[in-house]
């Protein structure tokens, strides 16, 4: 979570949001942008209200204390993966087929169930496994 969080990464490596902005400064400001943004919040914005009473059910766990290890992981990085589904259904939207590596490569991640949460400066994502942290339960 270090690479994720910090401005002062170990050497070889970038700061991850520093890589996602670079990915997207390109196109982020075209005409095609500007409409996919728009397409884009609208969905994003219906499921992030969906999953208002599971937050609040964390948010009370962590108020009493029984929050485990993996709900606070889940309860601290939620909005930063609505965010990165986001950023990669843009570049899809303006790039298409050639859509930014680094967001491919998060994507990637995310659809194999870890965490994307840094760069190596020779082109590797770094991710995280939360399926290590006490009180994951697979689903399937």
């Amino acid at each position: 979570m270090l690479l994720a969080n910090a401005q002062d990464v170990p050497g070889g490596y970038l700061i991850w949001s520093d890589v996602v902005s670079d990915a997207v400064s390109d196109f982020y400001s075209t005409p095609d942008a500007r409409e996919a943004r728009a397409l884009i919040e609208t969905q994003a914005e219906g499921s992030w209200k969906t999953r208002g009473e599971f937050e609040r059910a964390l948010k009370i766990k962590r108020i009493r204390k029984t929050i485990t290890p993996f709900e606070e992981f889940w309860l601290t990085v939620a909005y930063d993966l609505l965010e990165m589904l986001k950023t990669v259904s843009l570049g899809r939207h303006v790039m298409g087929r050639n859509n930014a590596l680094p967001l491919e490569a998060a994507y990637a991640v995310l659809d194999a169930g870890f965490y994307p949460c840094g760069w190596h400066r020779d082109e590797r994502i770094c991710v995280f496994d939360p399926r290590g942290l006490e009180g994951f339960r697979p689903v399937w």
